[in-house]
């Protein structure tokens, strides 16, 4: 079984991290291995998710920069 892409939200960074080692804890306990690499259980307020940026300072969802300029290429050799 794979779990792959989720998020905790609080209220400040205490409880976050507080959250994300529950978080951390509980999936151990319930037999998953994380993939410490490709994991961040450390508060942040700007974070890729399931291919977008979310940005909670600003209340943003964007798409990122690679992925406009990869579709800008694409369309640019499609015309051509």
């Amino acid at each position: 079984m794979y779990l792959n892409d989720g998020f905790g939200v609080a209220h400040s960074f205490t409880s976050a991290d507080a959250l994300a080692h529950t978080i951390k804890s509980d999936l151990r306990k319930c037999g998953f291995l994380i993939n410490k690499r490709k994991s961040r259980f450390s508060p942040t307020q700007t974070v890729e998710f399931v291919g977008y940026v979310v940005d909670l300072v600003n209340g943003i969802f964007s798409v990122p920069p690679e992925k406009v300029n990869s579709l800008l290429t694409l369309l640019r050799d499609l015309k051509n």
